[in-house]
């Protein structure tokens, strides 16, 4: 009988280690673009994977209205200090900076994105883990992924910060407004940046 019973148990302690986790679409997505990187020869053991959040259409739009206001700010700062200096040129370039942060701001804040606003962009993953290739191991700990909800994986970050870095492009309308004003690229605030809260 107690034969019975060890062989019972180690059946199921084998069947439990075959079973494994289900991941999600978005989070198996996270698994295979680390994968990627470290190689297929390596060895990725997963030890944290979570969708914690996702950050839609609207929200997108107010970190972006939200980032041009900081930067309105600072260029009016920056301006102030240049008048003090009377520094012609820093006048200049941060009096123009401010004239296209307030084209860019107005043509943010009168942006519509109906019912867009509702719908994801990308979804915040927490990733840890580590990748073991012939005595050499990488670890990932505290790594965050944004991912599409069509499963490509947008960033990639040692923490949250910057995760959402550059993510602006995403917004309908978004590069036109930025060409418009004569400006490249946004200012890259991050609302999951705790120095930007």
């Amino acid at each position: 009988m107690k034969h019975n019973w060890i062989s019972i148990l180690a059946a199921a302690v084998l069947l439990l280690g075959a079973c494994g986790r289900q991941y999600s679409p978005v989070e198996q997505a996270v698994i295979d673009h680390v994968q990627a990187q470290v190689g297929a020869d390596s060895k990725l053991m997963v030890t944290k994977i979570a969708v914690e959040d996702s950050l839609t259409y609207g929200q997108l739009l107010e970190q972006r209205i939200k980032a041009f206001e900081v930067k309105y700010q600072q260029d009016n700062k920056f301006l102030e200090k240049s008048v003090a200096k009377n520094n012609i040129k820093k006048i200049n370039q941060f009096d123009e900076a401010k004239r296209k942060d307030l084209v860019i701001l107005d043509a943010l804040r009168k942006m519509d994105l109906g019912p867009k606003a509702s719908e994801v962009v990308c979804y915040d993953v927490a990733f840890s883990g580590k990748a073991s290739t012939s005595g050499t191991e990488t670890v990932f700990d505290g790594y965050y992924a944004a991912v599409s909800p069509q499963g490509e994986v947008l960033s990639l970050t040692p923490g949250q910060k910057g995760l959402h870095k550059g993510f602006g492009k995403f917004l309908p309308g978004y590069s036109d407004i930025l060409d418009r004003a004569g400006v490249e690229d946004g200012p890259a605030r991050d609302e999951n940046d705790p120095s930007n809260k």
